[in-house]
């Protein structure tokens, strides 16, 4: 049997007898894979709590990645968008797909080091890092109507729905005047919505989802990508979200820094990236709420900090 990290087999346990039957079948969808793509699986990688991820070689002594992602219910992972985003760019800031099994859910990727947050780089030049690798990856040329990933209406659409149902599901942990500030945010994403300035997304582009490019010195390659055609700004929200530490003291200052700083590197608009860092916060928050109360927490009280800025 092969060691399968304890957060995975977590997750598909709790899901109940889905999850548990695709832990039985596991290691037998490994050696199917081994058979399939010529490969021997090696050591198990730990980090993620929805995919099976393994190292892996072939005859030739090429290294790879083998993921087994859960079925879509379980694991909340869109396969199918995510290998299209990755066939889209290419091994152009993200990491390169070499082969993959959607009835499997099964990908054979790129080996890659350590992530960013591993490193020793400061938080200002992990945020630079970051944006310049998403700057390759909104680069790349696509049809404002690709049909085949998430779009801004069903981003909208989930923000929409998650938050306030949530919010009261969690007993509501921050106050009303925050989650309407957050509807009243969603309301001008909307409304300043511009499909042809659209380009592929990341979607969750924080500093574990991010790896050293082993084949490249100082650069990074994005994984797991959502596969989603939106604005710019929704992926440097993502990053307004992250490392709370620094917003331990001063959050509404140290929150218009990075806002600044983040527009300054990528020349997306302030105001567009800080709606989004507002969203991230509050969405994230109140997820975190029911599984990780501090971390959900820490969120939710820059949110309430940054509630009285427009």
């Amino acid at each position: 049997m092969r060691e399968i990290p304890p957060l995975v087999i977590s997750r598909a346990t709790a899901a109940g007898e889905a999850g548990i039957e695709w832990l039985a079948k596991l290691d037998n969808i490994i050696s199917e894979m081994e058979k399939q793509w010529e490969i021997a699986i090696g050591q198990s990688l730990f980090g993620g709590s929805t995919a099976f991820v393994a190292n892996a070689s072939d005859k030739q002594g090429k290294r790879y990645v083998l993921k087994l992602e859960m079925p879509d219910s379980l694991g909340q992972v869109d396969f199918s968008m995510t290998i299209k985003a990755l066939e889209l760019v290419g091994g152009n800031g993200y990491v390169t797909l070499f082969a993959y099994d959607n009835e499997k859910k099964a990908a054979l990727l790129e080996r890659l080091g350590k992530p960013l947050k591993e490193t020793s780089i400061s938080i200002s030049e992990q945020i630079t890092i970051i944006c310049s690798t998403l700057q390759k990856t909104w680069s790349i040329p696509i049809p404002y109507h690709h049909a085949e990933l998430h779009n801004g209406k069903e981003v909208l659409s989930w923000f929409s729905g998650f938050i306030e149902t949530t919010w009261k599901s969690v007993g509501q942990p921050c106050s009303k005047k925050t989650i309407e500030q957050a509807y009243r945010f969603l309301q001008s994403r909307q409304a300043n919505e511009n499909p042809e300035n659209h380009v592929l997304i990341h979607g969750d582009a924080h500093n574990a989802n991010i790896l050293q490019d082993l084949s490249s010195d100082n650069q990074f390659k994005l994984i797991d990508p959502d596969g989603t055609f939106y604005e710019k700004a929704y992926d440097l929200g993502v990053l307004m979200r992250e490392w709370r530490e620094e917003y331990q003291h001063h959050p509404l200052t140290t929150g218009i820094k990075r806002c600044e700083k983040l527009s300054l590197l990528t020349g997306v608009d302030q105001q567009a990236i800080w709606e989004w860092g507002f969203l991230q916060c509050v969405s994230t928050g109140l997820l975190l709420m029911s599984f990780d109360h501090k971390s959900g927490r820490d969120l939710l009280n820059v949110a309430e900090a940054w509630t009285n800025r427009r």
